[in-house]
């Protein structure tokens, strides 16, 4: 078995085929305090359409992918890890990640930060939270423009 084979073996299938998209940005989406599920939602895609459209692409396009993590100790709180990719290549720095913290700022989110996506540190890995099935569950939540993607590869 070749290496690569043997990394990904015991991992959860969408682990393997999300690490095979070449992500442009991860990033930490906090909140101030606490609101409820519809909220958050809402306000993470609003997140999304407001990157999509200072970079016109139709936000139904453009591949993101996020888990929703609860605050882990005290005066910390709830916070969404993200990954994005499908802005244009020009797009790719430093000034578009302060540019994607600006979009959730002005969401009402609390702090945030991003960075240009290194794919050796494994972000897809970080964003699931789980690393073999039997470490449990989670539920990451794809994107319309990524479902496109992957569904592409079948």
């Amino acid at each position: 078995m070749n290496s690569k084979r043997r990394r990904w073996s015991g991992v959860k299938p969408e682990a393997y085929h999300l690490q095979k998209i070449k992500w442009q940005f991860f990033g930490t989406l906090t909140f101030e305090k606490d609101k409820p599920e519809h909220i958050r939602k809402c306000m993470l895609i609003a997140w999304i359409r407001g990157i999509a459209k200072s970079f016109k692409i139709d936000p139904h396009r453009l591949p993101a992918f996020w888990n929703y993590e609860f605050g882990v100790s005290a005066g910390i709180n709830g916070h969404y890890h993200v990954l994005v990719t499908g802005l244009p290549f020009e797009a790719v720095n430093d000034r578009t990640c302060r540019l994607l913290e600006q979009h959730w700022k002005r969401q009402g989110g609390g702090l945030s930060k991003f960075e240009v996506y290194d794919r050796r540190r494994d972000g897809v890995g970080y964003v699931l939270k789980v690393r073999r099935v039997e470490d449990g569950d989670s539920i990451p939540t794809l994107s319309s423009g990524l479902q496109r993607i992957l569904a592409s590869r079948k």
